[in-house]
């Protein structure tokens, strides 16, 4: 097993705004110190396309924890997945999964990856209404992922293991989700849920992060 060769900065506090155990493990393989603040937000946006929607909820997901955390540095993603003007969230149960995979079986699709590091600064003196915001760095990122054409049996047979509950569009591609893809465009761990990639250039852009010495 490799070595990470980031660190987190001396002093600094990386807040991860999620609960996905996948974004978890995706930010600790770079080899940084963070903790955990799930954001209990509502992921609910009135924007249309989904490049503007993971922009929008990655952003109100980390202020939400921000602002209850003055002066730490708070990380938030989302992850949608699109086929043309149809957009995939998280299934709301089996039957709605099975609609997504039907429908992505044999195309291309699109998975959009939000991401947003924010910062809210507070002096000890002054009063909580007197907090300002910082947006360190706001991105997002898009993957193209084929699919070969999928059968009911084998839908159902992936569906039975109960791996496509959380997961926009339903399917984890680092899981048994696999062995739908023809082909991939792009970053495999934005897919996942966080592309690792842009997150450690932008932490170290800003100072949250550094680089290994020796």
């Amino acid at each position: 097993m490799s070595l990470p060769i980031l660190r987190t900065a001396d002093g600094v506090r990386l807040v991860l705004a999620s609960e996905s155990p996948r974004r978890r493990e995706l930010l600790s393989s770079l080899g940084l110190d963070f903790d955990v603040v799930p954001s209990s937000i509502e992921e609910v946006t009135n924007l249309e396309t989904p490049e503007e929607m993971v922009r929008e909820l990655s952003y109100l997901k980390a202020i939400a924890v921000a602002r209850s955390l003055p002066n730490e540095f708070v990380l938030a993603a989302d992850t949608l997945v699109a086929l043309g003007s149809n957009v995939l969230g998280k299934p709301a149960d089996i039957d709605d999964a099975v609609r997504m995979l039907e429908t992505l079986s044999g195309q291309t699709h699109k998975v959009w990856g939000g991401i947003c590091c924010v910062r809210v600064v507070q002096n000890e003196e002054e009063r909580k209404e007197k907090q300002k915001e910082e947006v360190l760095f706001h991105c997002t990122v898009m993957t193209e992922v084929e699919f070969y054409h999928l059968d009911r049996e084998l839908i159902h047979a992936y569906l039975s293991t109960g791996e496509f509950r959380d997961k926009a569009g339903g399917y984890g591609i680092q899981g048994q989700g696999q062995i739908f893809v023809r082909g991939i465009n792009g970053s495999y761990s934005n897919v996942v849920g966080l592309d690792t990639a842009q997150v450690a250039r932008e932490l170290v852009a800003i100072g949250v992060a550094r680089v290994k010495q020796g």
